[in-house]
């Protein structure tokens, strides 16, 4: 098969496959579900076309045993498909860790034991000490959430105002001079999630809520 019979049977496949012909325009959504892989999704960005799959963790010893089977699955030569440090570091960074740790008894413990450097007496850490250090962490842990939520309102906004501009977007239209979310077509005609919220407060309205 040569390049350019590959190229025009990706181009077929894509098009089957993910454009809906809506009273004769081609719309295209930005993420679609996966048949028999549950938690997966295909997102379609204007660069790539990727597969997301996400995991969720009942527990920490749930989470623990995820690890320790995918450390053992790469140790025999398996492909980390789910990038470990990567998603580790950005749901686990040190603040959110050390706010764990404090609040395990044993730690705490073994912390009593050892010498608070900051103390003008040198003493090791007392309970007033540590409940500082909680209180001072869970402000860091605040900040930096409102920080990712800044950078999460962003990426909404940007998402809808590029799929608005693209002109032919499944999930996002404008009604009455406010960019909405399509929830589906009464043939041609789009019907929009929520009474009169945007398209952008929507969204925010689920992000603040995780």
């Amino acid at each position: 098969m040569s390049n350019a019979e590959f190229s025009s049977l990706l181009v077929r496949q894509y098009t089957n496959q993910l454009v809906k012909n809506v009273g004769g325009n081609n719309l295209v959504s930005f993420i679609y579900t996966i048949k028999d892989m549950p938690n997966a999704y295909l997102v379609v960005s204007k660069d790539k076309i990727s597969i997301q799959q996400y995991t969720n963790f009942t527990s920490f010893d749930n989470f623990k045993e995820f690890v320790k089977n995918t450390l053992y699955s790469v140790a025999q030569g398996n492909k980390d498909i789910f990038n470990l440090p990567q998603a580790v570091s950005q749901s686990q960074n040190d603040n959110v860790i050390l706010a764990h740790m404090l609040n395990d008894a044993d730690f705490v413990s073994y912390l009593k034991t050892k010498e608070n450097p900051f103390s003008k007496d040198k003493s090791n850490y007392r309970d007033e000490d540590i409940s500082k250090i909680k209180q001072e962490n869970a402000s860091i842990i605040a900040g930096n959430k409102s920080k990712m939520q800044i950078q999460n309102f962003t990426s909404v906004s940007n998402l809808i105002n590029n799929s608005l501009v693209s002109q032919n977007s499944y999930n996002f239209g404008v009604k009455d001079g406010v960019a909405r979310i399509i929830s589906g077509f009464n043939g041609s005609t789009p019907t929009y999630l929520g009474n009169s919220e945007s398209a952008q407060d929507l969204i925010v309205k689920v992000l603040i809520s995780k």
